[in-house]
């Protein structure tokens, strides 16, 4: 289940708060702005990266309800 979190992390977990707030109802543009302001690469890397694999899946299973059903 989705839901939305404040917009915090704890120091040194940007990376795990990434993969977290993927997961979110945030808005993407939000959390996006977040990890920027953090200065931290590798955390932005990782939300962005999971970002569209969870973009691609959705497009994906979208993609083959309308070819297949």
């Amino acid at each position: 289940m989705n839901s939305t979190y404040p917009l915090y992390v704890l120091p040194n977990r940007y990376f795990e708060s990434a993969e977290m707030y993927v997961q979110a109802e945030n808005p993407f543009i939000d959390v996006t702005l977040k990890f920027i302001r953090l200065d931290d690469k590798d955390a932005l890397r990782r939300l962005l990266q999971k970002k569209f694999e969870a973009l691609s899946n959705h497009v994906s299973s979208v993609l083959f309800g309308v070819v297949c059903g």
